[in-house]
C-alpha cells in the first residue's frame, strides 16, 4: 500500500478538527498493514500538531534581550574559538619548529655517518694497498728463500766439490820438503818457500774448481800460513806421502799430479 493512501485518508479524518487513530485511518481505508499505517499516522500527527499549535507573539523586550544574550554568547564563543585556534596554531608551529630540528638532526648525523663510512672506506682502501704491498713483500720474501736455498744447495754441491779436491790433494805423494822449492804453475816456474809453494799449487788447483772452492782453499793457505814451520814440513812430507804432492828430484820441484777421487778429510787430517 502507498503511503499517500494513508495519507489522504488521515487528512480527510483530521479536518474534523480531531487527530485520528492508527484504527481510523485503516477503518476509513478499509484494509492494510498496521504496522505500516501506524508509522505514517505517527509522522503525520507530529506535522498536524505543528500546524494547528498556537502562536505567541515574543515582547520587543524579550526579543531585545534574547539578541543582546546571543550576541554574548556569540561574542564569548567566537573569541573562546580564535583563542583555541591561536593555540593551536602556535602549537602546530612549536611541532613543526621542532621536527624541523629534528630534521635538520638527522640530516647531520647523515652526514656524520656518510664522512664515517667515506673515511672507513678510505681506510679499507689503504688496507688493501698495505695488504697487497705485503703480499708482494712475502712473495720477494718467498722468492728470496728460495734463491737462497738453491744458493745453499749450489753451495753444498760445491762443498762437495771441495771435499772431493781434499781428498784428491790427500792422496798425492810427492818429495820437496826443502824450504826453498822450484812449483811450476800457471804462470810458469817461481822460487818460493815451502809455504808458498803449497799455497800456489792450491791456488792452481782452485782455478779449476770455481770460487767456492777458491775460498775454502784459500781459508787453508792461510791456516797453512800460520802453522809453525815445523809442523808445516810434517804436513808437506805426509801429503807426498799420500801422493798429493809430486816432488820431482831431477828438478827440484812441486807440481800436482793428475786429480783422483779420495777419502774425505784427507788434507785436513794430514795437516
Amino acid at each position: 500500500m502507498l503511503d499517500s493512501v494513508i495519507e489522504d485518508a488521515f487528512e480527510e479524518l483530521a479536518a474534523s478538527g480531531a487527530i485520528p487513530s492508527v484504527r481510523q485511518v485503516r477503518a476509513k481505508i478499509g484494509s492494510g498493514s498496521m504496522t505500516q499505517i501506524s508509522n505514517v499516522v505517527a509522522r503525520l500527527r507530529s506535522d498536524f500538531v505543528l500546524r494547528n499549535s498556537p502562536r505567541h507573539e515574543v515582547p520587543d523586550a524579550m526579543r531585545e534581550q534574547c539578541e543582546r544574550l546571543t550576541s554574548k554568547m556569540w561574542s564569548f564563543l567566537k573569541a573562546e574559538a580564535d583563542a583555541q585556534v591561536e593555540e593551536a596554531k602556535k602549537s602546530s608551529e612549536l611541532r613543526v619548529e621542532e621536527m624541523g630540528a629534528a630534521l635538520a638532526e638527522a640530516y647531520a648525523d647523515a652526514d656524520v655517518m656518510q664522512k664515517r663510512i667515506d673515511e672507513l672506506e678510505s681506510a679499507r682502501a689503504e688496507l688493501a694497498t698495505r695488504l697487497s704491498a705485503e703480499i708482494a713483500a712475502g712473495n720477494a720474501v718467498k722468492l728470496d728463500l728460495a734463491v737462497s736455498r738453491q744458493r745453499f744447495s749450489d753451495l753444498s754441491d760445491q762443498a762437495k766439490i771441495l771435499q772431493g779436491l781434499a781428498d784428491s790433494l790427500a792422496r798425492k805423494k810427492p818429495d820437496a820438503t826443502s824450504e826453498g822449492a822450484l812449483v811450476f804453475g800457471r804462470d810458469g816456474p817461481l822460487r818460493t818457500t815451502t809455504v808458498e809453494a803449497v799455497g800456489k799449487l792450491l791456488r792452481d788447483h782452485i782455478a779449476e774448481h770455481g770460487e767456492i772452492v777458491r775460498e775454502h782453499i784459500a781459508q787453508t793457505v792461510e791456516g797453512l800460513a800460520d802453522a809453525p814451520r815445523k809442523r808445516l814440513e810434517t804436513a808437506v812430507e805426509k801429503l807426498i806421502e799420500a801422493g798429493t804432492l809430486v816432488h820431482d828430484e831431477s828438478g827440484g820441484t812441486l807440481a800436482l799430479p793428475a786429480q783422483q777421487e779420495v777419502a774425505p778429510d784427507a788434507v785436513d787430517d794430514q795437516i
